[in-house]
C-alpha cells in the first residue's frame, strides 16, 4: 500500500511526519517478503550484529524497547517517570518486527492509529504511545526484549547514570 504522503504531510510537521511513516515502511518491507525488519533511529549506535535480535524475532512477533525498566527515585529531577505518560512506555527508536500474521496485524493496527489519531499536540506523541497497548491487544506478543542501546533523548540521562554499557540484548521480560 502506498504512503498517503499528501495527507500525512498536511497533518504533521516534519518530525511528526518522519515518525508517522514508520508503520508504512514496516508493512511495505514485510509485504516484500523480508522475514525480519529492524528500525533504528539515526542517533542509535550499534555495538554488535543483530543475530540475537533475529533469534528473538524468530520466536516472537515484535521487540519493544522500554524507556525504563526500573523505578526512578522521586527526587525532583528530570526526566522523571511522568515523562512516560507523555512519551509512552516504549522507545520506538528501535523496533523489530517478524513477518508473522501477528507482526503484520500489529503493523496494520499501528498504521491505522497513526493515520487517524497520531498528532503530537493531542497527547499521543504521534506513533510511540500506541505501542503501550500492543501487549494487551495482541496477547501472542506477550514478551519484550530490553535493548539498552536504544535510548530516547528524554531518558538518556537516566540510562547514563543508572546503567553501565551492556550487551545489546540484556534480557527477556514478560509483561
Amino acid at each position: 500500500e502506498n504512503i498517503p504522503v499528501d495527507y500525512l504531510s498536511e497533518k504533521y510537521n516534519v518530525v511528526e511526519f518522519n515518525t508517522a511513516v514508520k508503520p508504512y515502511y514496516f508493512e511495505y518491507l514485510l509485504s516484500k517478503g523480508f522475514d525480519i525488519v529492524h528500525y533504528l533511529d539515526p542517533d542509535i549506535e550499534v555495538f554488535k550484529d543483530f543475530s540475537e535480535l533475529d533469534e528473538l524475532l524468530n520466536q516472537y512477533n515484535i521487540i519493544l524497547t522500554p524507556h525504563l525498566s526500573t523505578p526512578l527515585d522521586i527526587d525532583g529531577k528530570l526526566p522523571d517517570e511522568s515523562w512516560l505518560i507523555i512519551f509512552g512506555l516504549y522507545n520506538l527508536g528501535y523496533l523489530g518486527v517478524g513477518n508473522t500474521s501477528t507482526g503484520r496485524e500489529i503493523m496494520k493496527w499501528w498504521k491505522e492509529r497513526v493515520y487517524h489519531y497520531g498528532k503530537a499536540g493531542n497527547g499521543l506523541f504521534v506513533d510511540q504511545k500506541w505501542m503501550n497497548r500492543a501487549p494487551l491487544l495482541f496477547p501472542e506478543q506477550s514478551r519484550c526484549a530490553r535493548v539498552i542501546s536504544g535510548v530516547s533523548p528524554p531518558m538518556a540521562a537516566v540510562y547514563r547514570v543508572k546503567y553501565p554499557p551492556r550487551q545489546l540484548v540484556e534480557c527477556l521480560s514478560t509483561f
